[in-house]
């Protein structure tokens, strides 16, 4: 007769209770976390044991380890995917356990993946590393803080770093202030020891590891990036499909729907979260460092915000991990985000449909007036060689986008002001001539902000775009 086991784990107890092939309970207790107590509770039952359902709570390891060496067949529930009925009078950890073991026999149990003990216990310590890094950044914002509560100035990261007893005391500081800083800074360095030390040991334990050698070639993750996702990540055949291994990732959205409608969103944080942040990290590095990746980004954010938009680059950084530590092969870019013909050919759009972002802005003082008009070059959906400024005349520095559709979106929220909106090349020449009154520009395929002192420069750019696009059309 083959039996079936649920047990109902807590901290310092756990329930058992082993049914049968017919559903009755033929062995019900509650028994202290001792693990020669379980097993010997389990021998004690009459019939082979097919397999035990273990609620997977903060505290599994010794229970699932301890019974897979007696030689029995462990399943790791997934207590967010069992639900009881809501209309149940009563519940209690005896019915819970009962319902675990009833899904077992049934062939429905929805379970989880156990992480071998060895690789386990590398996992763990990288994430020992992770909480490590966030108490040193918690000192180092400490010590922020309190200089400027107390002398109002701002000192960064890498500054408190260097820091030393001298430093601290040449403060205009309070000696009980001074004792504060100097205690931080103590914390800090130790952590930092500590977290080197920890680095180096995963790290000779997980740098033989194919899958994160492969993870190395892919844009915007290194090193502790790697170490993460493939850790993480464990073993790749466990997902079926590169969607999957992005749910699991928490890279895709959550959507309920019904009849073709919305009706709400489900537990957009199941999946790991350390994942999560490895993924989002990795999508900011390589938004930065990947040109190609970077263009697919910018036209992105024309019709969806910044944030969704690196989210986006998440996911298709996630689907491609997972190809590439299936396979074993090094990334490629193109295949992942197009070619660069591809996002040419989609950012061109239709001649006369222009999908803007407003991007930061530049002071030309074009009247000869006090005051300063205000010239905002934006990504346009017409090719920048026809519309934009040339990115290797002016300088590429960091943008600021904001919103904006068009003229009435610009008059609905004050952005342009009492302002008019230009449009295309011949709106700027003339504002450039002076013949229209000083607006807002709209032009352009990059987001720069420039220095006063390259007027002259911007408006020859922005006169010889004009004339090309007017020979051109001619």
């Amino acid at each position: 007769m083959e039996l079936y086991v649920g047990i109902d784990l807590h901290a310092n107890n756990c329930v058992v209770l082993v049914l049968d092939e017919q559903d009755h309970v033929r062995y019900a207790r509650r028994l202290p976390n001792d693990l020669a107590a379980v097993i010997a509770a389990l021998r004690s039952c009459t019939g082979t044991v097919h397999a035990v359902a273990v609620e997977s709570t903060f505290n599994w390891y010794w229970l699932v380890d301890g019974l897979q060496d007696a030689g029995f067949e462990v399943k790791l529930v997934n207590t967010a995917a069992v639900k009881q009925y809501d209309g149940l009078k009563h519940s209690g950890d005896f019915s819970d356990a009962r319902h675990l073991a009833h899904l077992l026999r049934l062939g429905i149990l929805p379970t989880g993946y156990i992480y071998p003990r060895a690789e386990r216990a590398v996992r763990d310590l990288l994430r020992k590393r992770s909480q490590l890094v966030r108490q040193r950044s918690t000192q180092i914002l400490s010590i922020e803080n309190l200089i400027a509560r107390n002398l109002g100035q701002h000192a960064g990261g890498s500054q408190i770093k260097r820091w030393d007893d001298e430093n601290i005391d040449a403060m205009a500081l309070l000696e009980e202030q001074k004792l504060a800083v100097k205690a931080n800074l103590a914390v800090m360095r130790c952590l930092d020891e500590q977290v080197r030390v920890l680095e180096s040991s995963v790290l000779a334990k997980a740098k033989l590891r194919e899958d994160y050698q492969a993870l190395k070639t892919v844009s915007g993750i290194g090193v502790t990036l790697a170490l993460t996702i493939a850790l993480e990540t464990g073993d790749i055949t466990r997902f079926a499909s590169p969607g999957d291994f992005a749910s699991y990732a928490r890279t895709v959205d959550s959507r309920r729907e019904s009849n073709g409608k919305k009706k709400g969103q489900g537990n957009a944080k199941c999946g790991n979260k350390y994942l999560a942040w490895a993924f989002i990290e990795a999508a900011h590095f390589a938004v930065r460092y990947d040109a190609l990746i970077k263009r697919w980004y910018q036209k992105k954010c024309t019709t969806k915000l910044s944030v969704v938009a690196i989210k986006a680059v998440a996911h298709k950084l996630a689907r491609a991990c997972y190809h590439v530590m299936k396979d074993g092969k090094p990334f490629e870019a193109a295949r992942a985000f197009g070619q660069p013909e591809d996002l040419e050919r989609i950012s061109m759009g239709r001649p006369r449909q222009c999908h803007l972002r407003v991007g930061a802005t530049m002071r030309v003082d074009c009247t000869q007036r006090a005051d300063p008009a205000t010239v905002s070059i934006v990504r346009c959906a017409r090719r920048a060689s026809h519309m934009g400024l040339d990115r290797s005349r002016l300088p590429q520095l960091r943008a600021k986008p904001r919103e904006l559709c068009g003229p009435k979106r610009a008059a609905s929220t004050g952005r342009a002001g009492a302002q008019r909106v230009f449009w295309g090349c011949n709106a700027a020449r003339a504002w450039l001539n002076r013949e229209a009154q000083p607006g807002l520009i709209l032009l352009g395929d990059w987001c720069a902000t420039a220095q006063p002192q390259l007027e002259n420069q911007v408006r020859e750019e922005l006169m010889m775009r004009c004339s090309t696009t007017t020979n051109t059309r001619n």
